[in-house]
This record gives structure tokens, C-alpha cells and sequence, in this order.
């Protein structure tokens, strides 16, 4: 609908439940967006490569995140996942501007590279119901220097950690 456009800030009206795949791919101009609260989801590629993408709410209704939604959104530094997000897809916040990532309370596993190459990502915080991270999940993310685990060393032990995952071993 707007990829690739020169749009600047989109405010996205109620009664829209579903953002559509690559709604507003390659907007590089876009630097705001507000998502109603009836949005359900949020599309594979829907935001992927809006470079100057600072301000992005979420509602707490987005049960689903999909591939790419938010990758290549350099600008794009801090973002608050809802509670009650059920599925983050694989590369959702890839190679984007994130400095700090908080899995949300209740997750129990994640798809790989959700936080690939997120250079500038220097804490993480995985809750204690993470049994299953997925491969290269902060893989190139050189810059991370903090995980915070909610659970127990116990609880820790059991999370499968993913291939290239290795570091967080020592968490």
C-alpha cells in the first residue's frame, strides 16, 4: 500500500486488525507510527527497512509479530513488546537500531535470528518461562553485554539455547 513511499508518520485507524505484509516496506522517511489498538498482527515485512523508524507503539492486543516486521529499522532503538505477544517470528527485529531487547513475561521459545545483527543491542532480558531460544537469536550483536534471566540457574540450565547461542551459556 505505501512501500517505498515518502511517507513520515502513520497512525493507523480502529477497526484494522491485521497490518499487511509490507505495508510500509523501503519508506525511508517514515519516523512514527501508531498501531490501534484492534491490531491483531502485525505482517511479515511490514515496516522492513525504514530507516529513520524511531517511534513505533504497540498495543497490548498483537498476539503475532512476523519475519522482518521491524529488520533494517536502524533508527529504531527501543521498542516495548505487549505481554501478550504469542509469536515473534525469525529475523522480526533483524539488523535493527535496538539497544535493549525484553522478551515478554510468558514466552516460552522464539524463532532463530530474531536479533540477529542488532549491533548496537547491549542488554537482553529473557523471562523465566524461556525454554527454547532460538539459533543465531543475538548472533552479530557485539555490543551485548548484559542478560538479565528472570528464572533460577536451575531453570537456566534447561533452556535450550540454539545453535550460535554459546555465549549465553555463561548468562
Amino acid at each position: 500500500a505505501f512501500s517505498g513511499s515518502g511517507l513520515t508518520s502513520l497512525a493507523l485507524p480502529m477497526g484494522i486488525t491485521d497490518i499487511t505484509e509490507h505495508l510500509c516496506s523501503e519508506c525511508h522517511e517514515l519516523t512514527s507510527v501508531q498501531i490501534s489498538d484492534g491490531v491483531t498482527s502485525i505482517g511479515d515485512g511490514a515496516f522492513y527497512n525504514c530507516k529513520n523508524l524511531s517511534d513505533v507503539t504497540i498495543p497490548d492486543n498483537v498476539k503475532a509479530i512476523g519475519e522482518f516486521a521491524f529488520g533494517a529499522c536502524s533508527s529504531l532503538t527501543d521498542i516495548e513488546l505487549p505481554d501478550g505477544l504469542e509469536s515473534l517470528s525469525s529475523y522480526a527485529f533483524y539488523d535493527s537500531g535496538l539497544t535493549t531487547a525484553v522478551i515478554p513475561d510468558g514466552f516460552t521459545q522464539t524463532e532463530e535470528w530474531i536479533f540477529g545483527f542488532c549491533y548496537d543491542l547491549t542488554t537482553v532480558v529473557i523471562p523465566a518461562s524461556m525454554t527454547n531460544l532460538g539459533g543465531y537469536s543475538f548472533y552479530g550483536c557485539r555490543k551485548l553485554e548484559k542478560v538479565i534471566y528472570c528464572g533460577t540457574p536451575e531453570q537456566w540450565g534447561n533452556v535450550d539455547l540454539g545453535a550460535e547461542n554459546y555465549f549465553l551459556h555463561d548468562a
